[in-house]
């Protein structure tokens, strides 16, 4: 999706993110991307979703005069008013109904395997050294479940500390 957006970018083309989150929130991920040429989102007063989006997206840029990419039902409206749909891994209900209006339509899936991209997400090579935890057990040989149990605790607490968090991604 970055490479999607990257390379309209390197045309000129202008790129919005537009979201049913919260203003807040989506003008802190656009900051944070440095992607966007400006953003649409949700206020106190506007959910921005579903037909709602359509609807501001064709005030701004005109009837297929724009671009989406999504993942939901609630962007099938959207996707009715745009000159490209694509899709980023959509339930199987949803890339029928997405095909069934436009078979032209770009969907993006998974790529590779899912375990693999989960255990280096969690970064299991880095596991190791914390098994490190269970040596006062051995050399104390402390072998009562109670131990074991919160040897173990610790092992987890601190291969999850070394997990990559989801904000590096």
């Amino acid at each position: 999706m970055i490479e999607l957006i990257r390379g309209a970018r390197a045309t000129g083309r202008p790129v919005y993110l537009a979201s049913a989150s919260n203003e807040q929130y989506v003008a802190t991920v656009a900051a944070h991307l440095d992607l966007f040429d400006g953003w649409f989102a949700s206020t106190s007063v506007e959910n921005l979703f579903s037909s709602t989006k359509a609807n501001r997206l064709v005030e701004t840029f005109g009837e297929r005069g724009f671009d989406y990419i999504g993942n939901d039902s609630k962007d099938i409206p959207v996707w009715a008013q745009t000159r490209r749909r694509v899709a980023v891994r959509p339930s199987r209900r949803v890339e029928k109904e997405l095909l069934a209006l436009d078979p032209a339509s770009t969907i993006l899936r998974r790529s590779g395997n899912v375990v693999r991209s989960w255990l280096k997400l969690l970064r299991v090579h880095q596991w190791s050294k914390n098994v490190l935890v269970f040596v006062p057990l051995v050399t104390a040989q402390h072998f009562d479940a109670l131990s074991f149990l919160n040897a173990s605790g610790a092992f987890l607490a601190f291969s999850l500390a070394a997990s990559r968090p989801l904000r590096d991604q």
